[in-house]
Parts: C-alpha cells; sequence; structure tokens
C-alpha cells in the first residue's frame, strides 16, 4: 500500500512540474505570465531528481524512468520554439543522463 502511495506521488510530481514547466515555455513566448526561466529550470529540475531518488531509494520499477524520458523528449520539443537555447540544452541533459541511468538500472533486469 505504501508504494502505490509513492507512485501516486510519483506521478502527481510528474504532472505538476510538467504543467509548470509549459507555463513557463508559453509565458516567455507570450509574455503573458510572471514564470521566468528560472521557474523553467527548478521544475524541470524537481520532475527529474526526484524520481531518480524514487527508484533509488524506494525501490519503486525502474520503468517510470521511461515516463519521464517521454515527458523530458516532450519538453525538449516545446522548448525548441524559445528563442533561448539554454532551455532544452538543460532539458536535453536531463534526458541523456536519465537514459544512461535507466541503461545502467537495465543491464541485471531486463524491462523492455
Amino acid at each position: 500500500m505504501k508504494k502505490n502511495i509513492k507512485i501516486v506521488f510519483l506521478y502527481i510530481i510528474f504532472v505538476l512540474s510538467t504543467k509548470i514547466a509549459l507555463l513557463s515555455i508559453d509565458s516567455i513566448i507570450f509574455n503573458e505570465a510572471d514564470f521566468t526561466k528560472k521557474t523553467y529550470f527548478l521544475s524541470v529540475s524537481i520532475m527529474n531528481i526526484l524520481p531518480v531518488i524514487f527508484v533509488k531509494i524506494f525501490n519503486i520499477k525502474k520503468d517510470h524512468i521511461l515516463t519521464l524520458l517521454v515527458i523530458d523528449a516532450y519538453l525538449i520539443a516545446q522548448s525548441l520554439w524559445v528563442n533561448s537555447n539554454l532551455l532544452w540544452i538543460v532539458t536535453l541533459i536531463y534526458f541523456i543522463i536519465n537514459c544512461i541511468l535507466l541503461y545502467r538500472l537495465n543491464k541485471k533486469i531486463k524491462i523492455l
């Protein structure tokens, strides 16, 4: 039961961080909200660091990192529309780190 609560919490973090990152991209493009690049970096960092901690410490299934990779790929595609290259480069770095982590975790146990 506790593992299910942790998984629900993990997906709440995914959804909230993704929404905040997308709102940050929209506010940078359209200048409608008060979100900045710092808000984008903070939300993407939280979205990428906490699930890795959950997988490492709480022994949650490693295939949740695949969901994280899909969200990162979507954010990379969205941030390419912004004039600043820094947004998609930071997200790409997290994407590559998560790919390496998934590869290392997948060496012994096949999840794909």
